[in-house]
């Protein structure tokens, strides 16, 4: 059985083996579905030599070590994220003009107008009050700094499958594991709503090869099933049926998150989107 990666992002480094999550987390990178829609982020965020780049729940470091090559030795890169161990394992593979902290995203360890690009991808579906994670964001950028957002969006899961009844508790199931399972179609008025400007956002469909989509969604339906949420054997028939499909090449599974680009006005009387006077 393949960790449970929400419950993994959302537990304590007691709660659940570290180095199977960064394993999970890597192969997860790895899938060319995931960087297709990193590339356009890699795109917005248009990091270039001597900047300060920061992201935001920085996992094991794999976007961290592009990034250092982006910003050259003259650049810096920071790396925060809530769990030790990612932390230090995000340190131990990017060294080179990086720093990386633990910290809650609302209230990042970071002085206020002093990183040039801002990047968070997938991890504020995970926090408590998102809008604060982002405004900490806003207020350490400078002015005119670019934020880039991904988050996925569950109300857009889409699965193909001949069990639509049992499809849509299972959907349910998945989106009930996420705490912001909505989070990707508000970005756009998350981040209008702080004042940013150049607000775009992009819808990427995330298909993964069936083995990965599978192991991304079995544990949560093996844990709602212990807890009753849903029936154990109508899961396991779900599941071998989807298998079957795939076999038959016939299975369609696909997330949808959002691109969200901003940038910080030049003004220096935005606060957390709100005017001084």
């Amino acid at each position: 059985m393949a960790v449970d990666l929400h419950a993994g992002y959302q537990s304590a480094d007691t709660d659940t083996d570290p180095r199977a999550l960064i394993r999970f987390l890597g192969a997860v990178y790895d899938d060319p579905a995931m960087q297709a829609y990193k590339l356009h982020m890699r795109q917005l965020l248009d990091l270039r030599p001597g900047e300060t780049v920061l992201e935001v729940g920085c996992g094991a470091g794999q976007d961290l070590i592009r990034d250092a090559a982006q910003v050259g030795p003259g650049g810096r890169v920071i790396g925060v994220d809530a769990k030790a161990s990612m932390v230090a394992e995000a340190q131990r593979r990017v060294r080179r003009v990086t720093t990386c902290l633990q910290g809650d995203a609302r209230n990042l360890p970071v002085a206020d107008a002093t990183v040039d690009a801002c990047r968070v991808d997938r991890a504020l579906m995970y926090v408590p009050a998102p809008e604060r994670a982002l405004a900490e964001m806003v207020r350490v950028l400078r002015p005119g700094g670019r934020l880039v957002a991904m988050e996925l969006d569950y109300g857009a899961l889409l699965i193909d499958h001949p069990d639509t009844r049992t499809t849509e508790c299972i959907v349910a199931a998945l989106r009930a594991a996420i705490p912001n399972d909505l989070l990707g179609r508000g970005l756009r008025r998350v981040l209008g709503d702080l004042g940013l400007s150049d607000v775009t956002v992009t819808p990427h469909g995330i298909e993964l090869a069936h083995d990965l989509f599978r192991q991304v969604i079995e544990p949560t339906l093996t844990s709602a099933a212990a807890t009753g949420r849903l029936s154990r054997s109508r899961t396991r028939r779900w599941l071998a049926e989807m298998t079957s499909a795939h076999r038959a090449g016939r299975f369609y599974g696909t997330f949808t998150g959002v691109v969200a680009f901003a940038r910080k006005p030049l003004s220096d009387r935005l606060v957390g989107g709100v005017e001084k006077t």
